[in-house]
């Protein structure tokens, strides 16, 4: 599935490399979105990398955090934009509210939860998450 990018953002396309799926009892109403600043949000590594931070991300980080049975914690989706010089890679993470994320992330919630065997692939990141409250669902 393909999205073009939103104004703002640098002309292209985002593909969904992955979703996951929310359980059907809940109502996602927080969107911890990683990271914070604009323009454009995300974790960058090289084109050599991005295979590995990808499949590290699908089959171990974000299963992980599933496994962990966080309380409110609703599912995940991760974005993934191949760009000239690097490729660019967007988590968001749902959550029933921010007593939830707290739950997940800490106390200090805003802080980006970013494994070492993540850093190790990235080029860079962003260590500060934003949380959105959602206004409108598509539902």
């Amino acid at each position: 599935m393909f999205a073009p990018t939103g104004a703002g953002h640098r002309a292209g396309w985002i593909s969904l490399a992955a979703t996951f799926h929310f359980r059907s009892d809940m109502s996602p109403r927080i969107l911890r979105l990683l990271p914070s600043q604009q323009p454009p949000p995300g974790g960058w590594t090289s084109h050599d990398n991005a295979a590995a931070y990808q499949s590290l991300l699908e089959t171990e980080i974000l299963p992980g955090i599933a496994s962990r049975q966080v309380e409110g914690y609703c599912g995940a989706h991760l974005l993934r934009r191949d760009l000239e010089s690097e490729v660019e890679f967007v988590t968001i993470l749902w959550f029933d509210s921010l007593d939830a994320v707290r739950n997940f992330a800490g106390e200090d919630h805003e802080v980006a939860v970013v494994p070492s065997q993540a850093r190790a692939l990235l080029s860079r990141f962003d260590d500060r998450s934003a949380h959105y409250k959602v206004l409108l669902n598509p539902r």
